[in-house]
């Protein structure tokens, strides 16, 4: 079976949430989520929990950005 994908954008805005939003609720910088969507920045594991908890997707149903980790401390 396919599974389907989705960018951390489409999940924010299926979620009907601004970067800003976003960022609040996660306690990161509205720059941190531009970065994460722009695939300028890596993900951690807390924060794509964080992110799953919040848009109600799973993580195998996002896709990261470039240097992401699903275990870690770097923001």
């Amino acid at each position: 079976m396919s599974l389907e994908r989705i960018t951390i954008k489409a999940a924010r805005a299926i979620a009907d949430l601004t970067q800003a939003e976003l960022a609040e609720k996660m306690g990161v910088s509205r720059d941190t989520v531009a970065k994460w969507e722009a695939n300028r920045m890596g993900i951690n594991g807390k924060n794509l929990q964080r992110l799953c908890e919040i848009t109600g997707f799973q993580a195998d149903e996002i896709i990261l950005p470039v240097n992401s980790t699903k275990t870690g401390e770097n923001e």
